[in-house]
């Protein structure tokens, strides 16, 4: 074997071991209607996870803790474009592996559409969480305003993650970018 060869072989750490956790929002309702005629509630998570980070991990444990089963859905990479250039850093197929490898993540979905609305509605989440930076600063934003509303149609609750480190992937991109300043 070569050293061409060997730079085209995948590493045997390349196969996601956690990849059954990795669904469409369909076919995860059954699975959820099981936990919950057994008494589990669930949290659903939704972000883009392009760069996670220690807050990241934080706020998906507060949110097992929550509810038992945590669901996380990962935006789709034309919805985290919009997060500013050269984003996502990372495609969709390797931010769900990723998140599938914590063990406090029960599923991982793909969110194939601007908002969380439509998963909200398909897989009707006993608690929506969001992370502390939404408490404040993101309360009157459309798209949560019409997250809200769908949670509260069918009787939901959202509810914020409270550990400090939960910050903006974005923000702290643009913090250690040359363009930034701290590179």
């Amino acid at each position: 074997m070569n050293a061409a060869t060997v730079g085209r072989q995948a590493s045997k750490w390349a196969a996601p071991s956690r990849s059954g956790k990795i669904q469409e929002g369909a076919e995860l309702v059954t699975g959820l209607a099981s936990a919950r005629a057994s008494g589990g509630l669930v949290a659903l998570s939704q972000g883009c996870f392009d760069l996670v980070h220690l807050g990241h991990l934080r706020h998906f444990k507060e949110a097992k803790a929550m509810a038992g089963i945590l669901v996380v859905a990962v935006s789709a990479d034309e919805f985290v474009s919009s997060k500013g250039p050269d984003r996502p850093l990372f495609s969709l197929a390797e931010r769900m592996e990723f998140i599938a490898e914590l063990e406090c993540v029960d599923h991982v979905v793909p969110s194939r559409v601007p908002t969380a609305v439509e998963l909200l509605r398909l897989l009707e989440p006993d608690i929506y969480i969001r992370g502390a930076e939404y408490r404040d600063t993101h309360f009157d934003d459309p798209r949560f305003v019409a997250e809200r509303a769908v949670i509260a149609a069918y009787g939901g609750a959202v509810r914020f993650s409270g550990d400090p480190l939960v910050r903006s992937s974005t923000h702290l991109q643009q913090q250690w970018s040359p363009q930034g300043g701290r590179a």
